[in-house]
């Protein structure tokens, strides 16, 4: 996906690799970015994921081959994280926490297994900032909003404002002390292997088959897209927010 470059430049700017040597990516999916992170580790860094669908864990390991600072392993995190007391440098996330039901459990976890000096970096989209040049306002505010509170399948939560809650989560637990920065993601191609075309192609257009969006309805956006782009007129946009944080004394 070519949005993930500047995504994944966006999260591991904020990591010190000459000082980290233990990594966790919780809802590592299929590794993108422990695997980035990799590359940019030490030969001696140990780097886990966990993930709690089997299909994205087998995916993560057929990339890395006989790499063994790699470890992913099938969990669900709402049942805590399988390792010791602060044994981790960095515990990142991306686009996890609003699937998370208990939240405050998965911050005493985190908080638990993080060094003393490790660094927390917790990166989510905020949903509904999310923006196409369209035609019609009514209709694309209408297929937007039932997109962003769509609790999907695999999905024990949701909510399309996480990203602009991060702050107020983390550093309203009492166990972290850190600050949010924000990245747009920006297109202006609508073509397979970028992100709105993804969205729509992918996920907006499973709204139709669960019966939450009219498929004429779905097919007139879509066109409205296509026709755009002929003009060179589409856009799309997207705010990623990331709080990075440390574990607080008082916590």
């Amino acid at each position: 996906m070519y949005h993930r470059e500047g995504i994944t430049e966006f999260l591991l700017s904020k990591i010190d690799f000459d000082k980290a040597k233990t990594f966790l990516d919780i809802g590592c999916g299929r590794g993108v970015y422990l695997i980035e992170a990799g590359k940019r580790a030490s030969i001696d860094s140990k780097l886990y994921g966990i993930d709690n669908m089997a299909k994205v864990i087998d995916a993560a390991q057929s990339l890395i081959q006989e790499d063994q600072r790699y470890q992913f392993n099938i969990g669900d995190v709402e049942n805590g994280l399988d390792f010791e007391d602060e044994s981790m440098d960095v515990i990142f996330s991306c686009n996890v926490l609003e699937c998370i039901n208990n939240k405050p459990g998965l911050l005493k976890e985190i908080h638990r297994v993080l060094k003393p000096d490790g660094i927390c970096i917790m990166a989510h989209f905020d949903w509904d900032t999310q923006i196409y040049n369209a035609i019609d306002k009514t209709l694309f505010r209408k297929v937007i909003a039932a997109y962003n509170d769509w609790q999907q399948p695999w999905m024990n939560s949701c909510d399309a404002w996480m990203g602009r809650r991060l702050h107020g989560v983390f550093n309203g637990s009492g166990l972290f002390i850190g600050k949010v920065f924000s990245h747009v993601l920006l297109e202006t191609e609508y073509r397979e292997g970028f992100k709105g075309y993804s969205v729509l192609n992918d996920e907006i257009a499973m709204l139709v088959d669960n019966q939450i969006l009219d498929k004429d309805e779905f097919d007139a956006f879509r066109n409205q897209l296509e026709e755009l782009a002929l003009r060179g007129e589409y856009f799309y946009s997207i705010n990623m927010y990331a709080y990075v944080g440390h574990k607080s004394r008082n916590g």
